[in-house]
């Protein structure tokens, strides 16, 4: 069972806050791993979701590298479920305004505020973006397709961790196969050394 760097960092975030996040979610607000990417989802007061990724790290033509980001994580959460390593299901807890930075507050109907209202997300026609408090824009966004919602839904669940991915991941994402073939090539090499210890010994005893 094989993980692209990535994808392992989304695993340890799972795995790391399974018992105290309320949702995949929250799990991903709590560790910060989005906004170290530089990218964060935000959820409309009309159900639609928005991909909005800082300018210091991208520009506008970076749109398909973000959605990109999304479809990765998205289909490693698929593959999660569907080899049971991980189960989802409702969380009765609110749902978080942005997916990947923490400290967001409604500020009044369509427009979020960002640790302590230093920034602010508008969602409305007469100023879409996420701004300063000097309304600098510091995000570009983009629209997710209808085709992502469904999955992006996903987020918003509740999980349950199983003990195969947890193991596996405090192996560092090694088999149990890989780690008994590694310590039987390490008994094997230190037979060998002290066969090789054995037999010098005999030479000069002799």
């Amino acid at each position: 069972m094989t993980f692209r760097k990535k994808e392992k960092e989304y695993i340890k975030t799972i795995v790391k806050y399974r018992d105290d996040a309320k949702s995949l979610a929250d799990a991903i607000n709590k560790s910060q791993i989005l906004e170290k990417q530089g990218w964060n989802i935000v959820v409309s007061d009309d159900g639609k979701y928005y991909l909005f990724f800082h300018q210091d790290k991208f520009d506008y033509e970076d749109e398909q590298k973000v959605r990109g980001y999304l479809v990765e994580l998205l289909a490693l959460l698929n593959r999660l479920y569907s080899e049971r390593l991980l189960v989802a299901y409702p969380s009765s807890h609110n749902r978080p305004l942005v997916i990947g930075k923490e400290n967001v507050k409604r500020y009044r109907l369509d427009v979020n505020s960002v640790d302590n209202e230093r920034e602010f997300i508008v969602l409305s026609r007469m100023g879409f973006g996420w701004y300063s408090r000097n309304k600098e824009t510091l995000y570009c966004w983009d629209e997710c397709t209808e085709m992502v919602r469904p999955f992006v839904e996903y987020l918003f669940s509740a999980y349950y961790v199983s003990q195969d991915l947890i193991e596996l991941e405090k192996n560092g994402f090694k088999s149990e196969e890989e780690i008994r073939f590694k310590q039987q090539q390490w008994l094997t090499w230190v037979s060998i050394a002290v066969a090789l210890v054995i037999g010098l010994l005999g030479i000069f005893i002799k």
